[in-house]
């Protein structure tokens, strides 16, 4: 049976690279937050790391957001991020 992992996390935009940070629940992007740019960095990006489709649940106007990534344990996705 297929996962599918909702990621809870804090955007922080205008960041010098993008990475994520799963013991502070915090994702850095590039991107400003303007005209949706660092929504659609963070769903480019963790599509590319996880070759898997990913949606943004929650938060499309926030700092706080609910990520869905299809397919995927926590523990699947702790070993691509590293």
């Amino acid at each position: 049976m297929q996962e599918n992992l909702i990621l809870r996390a804090k955007i922080k935009p205008n960041s010098k690279e993008f990475r994520i940070d799963m013991e502070k629940g915090i994702i850095y992007c590039k991107s400003p937050p303007v005209n949706n740019k660092a929504n659609l960095e963070i769903i480019k990006e963790l599509k590319t790391i996880t070759k898997r489709e990913v949606k943004i649940i929650s938060g499309l106007n926030s700092k706080n957001k609910r990520i869905l990534i299809n397919n995927l344990t926590i523990d699947d996705f702790k070993r691509v991020i590293k």
